[in-house]
């Protein structure tokens, strides 16, 4: 299956390193993860090499290939939400929203209030709760 994963590039990623047992979770059990750069610690300057009009259609490219959109907006940002209004507008891939419930006071009310047919909010409380949703979805 192939996964377009969003994360904030620009926004609190004070969770990447938890996220990334998420990538790689993923990536063990065969699933192809488009956006994994974006978990690493230099992923502001590798995409700080690109044109904005690339990333746009770089990143346009992976959702519409994406069998799944999940996207973790525990670091909110206007990318996340960006591509979560796209995914949900244009395409026919299921999406999963992600959130670390202690940042509930800090992540969008509309994108916690998320109701769509394609879609599921997911909170949890620590990475583990977020590996065992992984591991039972994918």
């Amino acid at each position: 299956m192939r996964i377009y994963f969003a994360t904030t590039v620009l926004g609190d990623r004070s969770r990447v390193a938890g996220a990334r047992r998420l990538v790689a979770t993923l990536k063990e059990r065969g699933h192809e993860v488009l956006t994994e750069h974006l978990f690493e610690d230099d992923a502001f300057a590798n995409d700080g090499q690109l044109e904005p009009a690339a990333i746009f259609d770089r990143d346009i490219a992976w959702l519409t290939s994406a069998d799944a959109v999940i996207v973790e907006a525990s670091g909110s940002s206007f990318g996340i939400g960006f591509e979560t209004g796209f995914a949900l507008g244009a395409l026919d891939a299921p999406l999963y929203l992600l959130y670390d419930t202690a940042r509930f006071d800090d992540i969008s009310r509309m994108a916690l209030g998320l109701r769509h047919e394609r879609a599921q909010v997911v909170a949890y409380d620590n990475f583990e709760q977020a590996l065992d949703f992984i591991r039972s979805t994918f």
